[in-house]
């Protein structure tokens, strides 16, 4: 038996002990003094499962482009493969009606934008490990343009120290969700079911 008194203590210590069981050993009874804190580590525990299994679906999809090579994949459709991974792979099941696909893929869509939008050095994420990278689409092309040669030479950078700096710049913005995705653009309200469902 095992004690402790944090949530996230749990959660690290039922991850690494249920990895090394066979599927049919794998039982968990956990006691708490009190049913707040017993309903609070169950939803901790489910909503870290979620998230892990979420990472090891995003990290195969990247990978497997990248040994395939193909182009990387852009945020925007990253949440729709994730969904069709986890159905292959019987992690969710088939949904019975399209409306009921595109329901489940908003929802998963929140989780992805949040492993993406999540400063590495504060929280771990795929990123802050370095099992991926994010590149800015077009990040390139500003070269050509006359503000950047400007920026560049006021700044006394080369061409390469003021690309960093460009990322450096749309990695904070990003940090700080300010991206424009649909779901990060709208102001939420508890009328709106679809969202927050």
């Amino acid at each position: 038996p095992f004690s402790t008194g944090t949530a996230s203590s749990i959660s690290t210590l039922t991850s690494s002990l249920m990895a090394n069981l066979e599927e049919e050993e794998r039982r968990l009874l956990i006691f708490s003094d009190n049913r707040q804190d017993t309903a609070y580590q169950a939803g901790y525990l489910k909503d870290k499962h979620a998230q892990f299994t979420w990472r090891q679906l995003i990290y195969h999809i990247v990978t497997q482009r990248a040994e395939n090579g193909k182009e990387p994949i852009a945020l925007e459709f990253l949440p729709e493969k994730v969904y069709e991974e986890a159905v292959e792979r019987q992690v969710l099941e088939q949904p019975p009606t399209p409306d009921h696909r595109k329901r489940a893929i908003n929802a998963l869509t929140w989780d992805v934008l949040a492993e993406f939008t999540r400063p590495g050095q504060r929280r771990i994420n795929l990123e802050g490990l370095g099992l991926i990278e994010v590149r800015y689409a077009y990040l390139e092309r500003v070269k050509g343009h006359p503000l950047f040669a400007g920026l560049k030479t006021t700044l006394r950078l080369s061409e390469e120290e003021m690309l960093s700096l460009l990322s450096l710049f749309l990695n904070e913005m990003r940090f700080r969700r300010a991206l424009d995705h649909p779901m990060l653009c709208i102001y939420l309200s508890p009328k709106d079911k679809e969202l927050l469902e």
